[in-house]
């Protein structure tokens, strides 16, 4: 879910409904899903959070900065149970997303492109390796990397510059 348009542009409850699909949808499902698992002793949980968690970029980028720190915080609150949390941090997929959202996505460069089946086998891996956070694609963990370590006033001018239009 995304709304495709900025912030300041958009309808309030156009971002409401981002913010209940995004974080209060996540919030819930790992709720309802954890006691089981830790009942069981056995589980894992993946949470679909994204790059633009790490890059300014107003509520979807807000809100997926919020899947990455509270998958985190609760695959650390679970380490001993037997129970695993990923959150899995995609670039650009090709699926409907985009268009969806209505976004223009032509001028992305096929190198940003990645299949779902890259995210998902990554995803995978990193889940059975005990990781944290999956980032499909050595360009996306560079680009991750690279952004956690850059003043955030430059990581936004580069960010919009690379940020789909409507």
């Amino acid at each position: 879910f995304g709304t495709g348009s900025r912030f300041s542009r958009g309808d309030v409850a156009d971002e409401e409904r981002q913010l209940d699909v995004l974080v209060r949808a996540v919030l819930r499902l790992s709720h309802a899903a954890v006691g089981g698992m830790v009942e069981r002793g056995e589980g894992g949980i993946i949470n679909v959070s994204s790059v633009a968690g790490y890059l300014p970029g107003g509520t979807y980028g807000a809100a997926k900065a919020w899947v990455t720190s509270f998958s985190e915080g609760l695959a650390l609150e679970l380490t001993g149970t037997g129970v695993h949390v990923l959150a899995v941090c995609p670039g650009f997929v090709r699926t409907e997303f985009h268009q969806r959202a209505g976004m223009d996505v032509r001028s992305i460069p096929d190198v940003w492109w990645l299949t779902p089946e890259q995210v998902v086998e990554q995803a995978l891996t990193d889940l059975r390796r005990g990781r944290l956070v999956s980032i499909a694609g050595l360009h996306y963990r560079a680009l991750t990397a690279l952004a956690r370590h850059t003043p955030r006033r430059l990581v936004g001018g580069v960010a919009a510059r690379v940020r789909p239009r409507r």
